[in-house]
């Protein structure tokens, strides 16, 4: 209630500053924005000036094109000048709108433009005049010439020899005459014509003189005018100009007066808005700190939490190696001790040994469990199997103990008696164990009855009832918490309390569901509701052999704790395998070297090096194919999970049983034994004769350099051997190793390898000095077979 109370309290501040926050913020960015607008209104440039300058400038334009049109005739100039007018025109239409308050001037201005470009039309027009007259006068000059070609006497010099020549009658001479005569006659009315258009040109060229003469003083008194309309225009820009200068000039000191006006109110705003802000901040600094200290507690407890939980797995997982090593060894031996010959007093002793080591696992493995189903690292297979075959089994595992109290323990199952299931098959007896067992260890008489049916969508549902001392209804549901008993129970009965906990949290990791009815004194009953798909029939391993063969094996057994270690070679013994032991990691990689054995035993917690990296090292250095069974009392961490990624091919769990090792074992001898290994003296030539590209005489040459080479080296790593300097031994057989690649001698390389590493890191250098002989007896016959190779290839070189 007082958190709350302060929760209200903090919240009224929050929320009054935040408001006045907000109002502040929105008035600062409604000044803000006017001001900016003012600002942007002051900056932008009057384009009015720059369009009236490029209105001038067109209006020269089109008085250049004029000029230049009067000095070279050129009609391009007069498309030009036409063009410029168009622009002109169109400028002024948009100017018109930009000056609504100078219209009067601005209508002004366009009226002396337009009669401005009227004097430019005229003084075209003299101009196109004079082009006439030009040419008028070339066609008076051309008619001139003509004229005095026309009165030379070609005519009459030649006359009289042409008529010489061709005609010499006199008849036809006489008509000549005549026709001389009538060809003078068209000659004088010819130029009677001539001298007219001669009189009636010269009259027109006066004329034009005249007139010239008028149009040059026309054109005068239009440049004139010209003149003073381009004096009236400038005058009247300028006036306009003015006028655009001083409305800016307006602008800007009504823009100016506004800015402040806005900055001031923005400034005032500002100093409110941080004033504000900075209480805010405060308040929430204040508030930040507070949750700050309180997420800093909630880490700290998570952290707790996190580390109380990794203490507890660790506990749990040091707990479980701890207890289940020496209980492993325990009911292992009790289990040989089983086998002998006893009496039937020492018998006794032995089930009530027996007895309580099977009650003090069943205790860790409950606990070990629970903490993997609160971990999540629980998990649950998916296999075919019968389920009556599991029930059956069950009840028939429980009947003994039911039988020593003299309770009838029934089952009906008969409809589901061919009925195969995919599910976890020891998840659901170890349900039915915890259940039955229950209702026969709280039922002193009568009976306890076990019934199970298959109902629809593959649900099956389990029922035990009995008859035994029953509990109170309000107290059921902590039956089903952890370390929770009745009153009593306890005391009478024993137990921790952890099996219906288990029950229920298995069921309901498997979409089941578990229920409880019981009445004091009269019994209670268990319904289990669980969902298993149907599948297909398949074969069922129901008794495991009695006797399992491992003659003719050769097995090392890796385990640090004596018992244990006595325990499993004892067993590997019995059946006929030879047996091998290692006290640590580094000592069983040792032994692997030295004995090649056919599979590894290897515990995961070891001295010096653990099972995991010794797996590692074997994998990466020795074999990828050696079988590889991990033994591990260590329920926690992922361990097997962890083993198999460092190269384990399976992990079993402390206490095992024979046949459960051999299943997993034996197909993987069996398969490492297909696998084709190289054989000890195979070698290759290939890779000399591709390097010298078939030259027979380089072959010979290397083959006797390896020879002499490796004898040398052999005789020397030997020689260190017995004097005890392996380090210098290790070195001369390390210098062997690249030749023997070489020529693919890949076994015998990987046996040198394993020496040299027997030598720098192995104890028994005595065996390992044993094993360098051996591979020197080897290498004589090699030498023996490398030499046959060098006289048949000198052989042939010589045929």
């Amino acid at each position: 209630m007082t958190h709350y109370a302060e929760t209200i309290v903090y919240s009224y501040p929050h929320v009054a500053c935040s408001g006045s926050s907000i109002f502040l913020a929105w008035f600062n960015y409604q000044n803000t924005t006017a001001l900016s607008r003012t600002i942007t209104l002051l900056q932008k440039p009057d384009t009015r000036l720059s369009d009236l300058k490029e209105l001038i400038l067109n209006v020269n334009l089109a008085e250049s094109h004029v000029r230049s049109f009067a000095i070279t005739r050129n009609e391009k100039n007069l498309e030009s000048y036409y063009k410029q007018v168009e622009q002109t025109d169109s400028q002024l239409v948009k100017l018109k709108n930009l000056f609504p308050a100078n219209s009067q001037a601005f209508d002004s201005l366009t009226a002396s433009i337009h009669y401005k470009f009227d004097i430019y039309d005229k003084l075209i027009e003299l101009r196109y005049r004079q082009l006439i007259n030009t040419a008028m006068s070339k066609i008076s000059d051309k008619v001139k010439d003509v004229d005095v070609y026309q009165n030379t006497d070609s005519v009459e010099t030649s006359k009289p020899g042409f008529f010489k020549k061709l005609f010499s009658s006199g008849k036809k001479i006489k008509e000549l005459e005549e026709k001389a005569m009538l060809l003078d006659s068209l000659n004088n009315l010819q130029a009677q014509k001539l001298s007219t258009i001669k009189q009636t040109i010269s009259e027109a060229k006066e004329n034009e003189i005249k007139m010239v003469a008028q149009l040059s003083d026309g054109e005068l008194l239009l440049l004139e005018q010209d003149r003073m309309l381009k004096e009236k225009i400038q005058s009247q820009i300028a006036l306009l100009e003015e006028n655009i200068r001083h409305n800016t000039e307006n602008r800007s000191l009504e823009v100016i007066s506004q800015s402040q006006k806005q900055l001031k109110t923005v400034v005032i705003a500002t100093i409110t808005a941080s004033v504000l802000i900075l209480i805010l901040s405060i308040i929430i600094l204040s508030d930040i700190s507070r949750a700050n200290r309180y997420k800093i507690q909630l880490e700290e407890a998570r952290a707790r939490s996190e580390q109380l939980a990794r203490f507890k797995e660790e506990f749990l997982a040091t707990m479980s190696h701890e207890i289940r090593t020496p209980l492993s060894a325990l009911t292992g031996f009790i289990n040989r001790l089983q086998q002998t010959n006893t009496t039937s007093e020492q018998r006794q002793y032995v089930n009530t040994i027996n007895m309580a080591g099977q009650h003090l696992l069943n205790i860790v493995n409950d606990v070990l469990d629970l903490s993997r189903i609160e971990t999540g690292k629980l998990n649950f297979s998916q296999e075919p199997f019968v389920i009556y075959k599991e029930v059956n089994d069950v009840v028939t595992l429980l009947r003994q103990k039911a039988d020593e109290k003299n309770i009838a323990l029934i089952l009906e199952a008969s409809t589901i008696r061919n009925i195969t299931v995919s599910g976890d098959a020891l998840r659901l007896r170890q349900v039915l164990i915890n259940v039955i067992g229950n209702a026969i260890k709280f039922t002193e008489k009568g009976t306890v009855f076990v019934k199970v049916k298959k109902q629809a969508d593959d649900f099956f549902y389990f029922e035990i009832t009995d008859t035994g001392i029953g509990i109170a209804e309000e107290k059921i549901a902590k039956l089903f918490d952890a370390y929770q008993q009745a009153d009593n129970i306890e005391r009478n009965y024993g137990g921790t309390g952890l099996g219906l906990a288990i029950t229920k949290k298995l069921v309901e990791l498997q979409k089941g569901t578990i229920s409880m009815k019981s009445v004091p004194e009269k019994g209670t009953t268990v319904s289990i509701m669980l969902h298993f798909p149907s599948t297909k029939q398949t074969e069922t391993n129901i008794a495991a052999t009695e006797f399992v063969s491992l003659h003719g094996l050769r097995l090392l057994v890796a385990e640090d704790d004596v018992l244990n270690r006595q325990l499993i070679s004892a067993m590997l013994k019995d059946s006929g395998a030879e047996v091998i032991t290692a006290e640590s990691g580094k000592q069983a990689i040792e032994k692997i070297l030295l004995y090649n054995p056919d599979g590894v035993l290897m515990d995961i917690q070891m001295p010096e090096l653990d099972g995991r990296n010794a797996t590692s090292f074997i994998r990466e250095h020795i074999s990828a194919m050696l079988p590889l069974i991990g033994i591990t009392a260590n329920m926690m961490n992922d361990a097997k999970n962890e083993c198999i990624a460092a190269g384990m091919n399976a992990v079993i769990l402390k206490p095992f049983k024979l046949h459960e090792l051999s299943e997993i074992l034996l197909p993987l001898i069996d398969k490492n034994r297909e696998v084709q290994h190289k054989p000890l003296l195979s070698y290759s030539l290939d890779s000399l004769f591709r390097t010298s590209n078939g030259k027979s005489d380089f072959v010979i040459r290397m083959l006797k350099v390896f020879i002499s080479s490796n004898q040398s080296l052999i005789e020397k790593s030997i020689h260190f051997a017995k004097e005890s300097d392996f380090q210098q031994s290790a070195a001369a057989v390390h210098r062997m190793i690249p030749g023997f690649r070489q020529l693919d001698l890949d076994t015998f390389a990987s046996i040198l390898k394993n020496i040299e590493w027997l030598m720098l890191e192995g104890t028994e250098k005595n065996a390992a000095t044993e094993l360098l002989q051996q591979c020197a007896e080897q290498f004589e016959k090699l030498i023996s077979a490398m030499q046959a190779d060098i006289d048949r290839l000198e052989k042939e070189a010589t045929t």
